[in-house]
């Protein structure tokens, strides 16, 4: 069973209905998608890329958070390369949820980018979706480590849609 084809799509809708859940249940008035100010944070990342269930490179991720936000959803963009020399660069939204007695928090993040692929797999062609999840820990000033998961697929609008896992461990740190 091909785990891509399960997560193909999941996180992405996990994204949005927590956002619109969040909206929900606090009650938001008129202006719930403003724009708004953020943390902004810039993280670094590494790890095991997976195709098929079969690990096939690492790679390494640079995200940013630049402090903009929509209602419940901010706004993020990334760039990422493999061993193999394939690059990956998007923008998107992920919504963020944090423990109030304790500085754990979780992530879902939506991306869409281009993907230039090298070495690597044939994922169907250049734009490609980037959806996952992470869940960490805040050390406050110290940045924030955590776990991070996501699956990147075109969603279907090529004939090939094989999609990459990558599982990796990520650093960030507020501006």
């Amino acid at each position: 069973m091909d785990v891509g084809y399960i997560m193909d799509g999941t996180f992405a809708v996990l994204t949005l209905l927590a956002g619109f859940a969040d909206i929900s249940l606090s009650d938001c008035k008129p202006n719930c998608y403003a724009a708004s100010q953020a943390p902004q944070r810039t993280s670094i990342s590494a790890g095991q890329v997976y195709y098929q269930l079969d690990q096939v490179d690492t790679e390494v991720y640079l995200r940013k958070e630049p402090g903009q936000a929509y209602g419940p959803w901010r706004m993020v963009y990334g760039a990422s390369a493999t061993q193999r020399r394939d690059y990956w660069a998007g923008v998107g939204v992920l919504y963020e949820a944090a423990l109030k007695t304790a500085p754990i928090f979780a992530q879902l993040h939506l991306m869409s980018g281009l993907y230039a692929r090298g070495a690597g797999e044939d994922l169907g062609g250049p734009i490609e979706f980037r959806s996952g999840i992470e869940v960490g820990y805040d050390f406050g000033s110290a940045g924030r480590l955590a776990a991070s998961y996501d699956h990147r697929s075109n969603a279907g609008i090529y004939a090939t849609n094989f999609g990459l896992e990558t599982v990796q461990l990520r650093y960030s740190w507020g501006l």
